[in-house]
């Protein structure tokens, strides 16, 4: 009788673990968010870097990335929503094309 009492309780403890577990990962990331690099972090990923330099980097993308929100905001807003949607379909028709670069830079102008 005591052998199943410890089952049960092992049982359990185990279902509160896993439940407090996934309520911990619920709701830190939206349904189709994908979180990018920052382009200092995809930059510098190909270096060879100190612990001291990557913490410099990483200040550098804390600094100016409410920067960068600020003028993607503004941006988006002085844009209407067909060039937006043009923008959209561009940068699609890039990645399949494997534009890159000025070339796709040039693309996207043209349809805004």
């Amino acid at each position: 009788m005591t052998m199943m009492k410890r089952v049960l309780c092992l049982g359990l403890l185990v279902s509160l673990i896993s439940s407090v577990t996934a309520d911990e990962t619920k709701g830190t990331k939206k349904k189709g968010e994908k979180k990018a690099p920052s382009a200092t972090q995809r930059f510098v990923a190909k270096m060879e870097l100190t612990d001291a330099q990557k913490e410099q980097t990483a200040a550098i993308d804390k600094e100016f990335a409410d920067k960068l929100k600020e003028l993607n905001t503004a941006r988006n807003s002085i844009l209407t929503a067909e060039q937006l949607k043009a923008e959209k379909e561009v940068n699609k028709a890039n990645q399949e094309a494997g534009k890159k670069g000025k070339e796709a830079k040039a693309a996207i102008d043209e349809a805004l």
